[in-house]
């Protein structure tokens, strides 16, 4: 299980989860266009772009957890 803080709610998840499936789990929207769950990882379409500390935003359907983000959706 991974550790992480989705907009100030702490969840544990399995790992290789994405940041949109994990948000899912704690009821945090995160906007979605392209994004087809087992179908494509192509994350063209860059709406569900989230902050997770680092110098560029994230996109949240492709980017896998890791143990002790903090992810800032809005």
């Amino acid at each position: 299980m991974v550790n992480v803080t989705i907009d100030g709610v702490r969840v544990s998840v399995e790992e290789n989860t994405t940041i949109m499936d994990a948000a899912a789990a704690v009821g945090v929207r995160i906007p979605r266009l392209c994004y087809l769950k087992d179908i494509n990882a192509t994350a063209n379409c860059r709406l569900c772009v989230v902050d997770c500390g680092g110098r560029a935003l994230q996109a949240a359907c492709v980017l896998p957890v890791a143990e002790g983000m903090n992810v800032k959706t809005n």
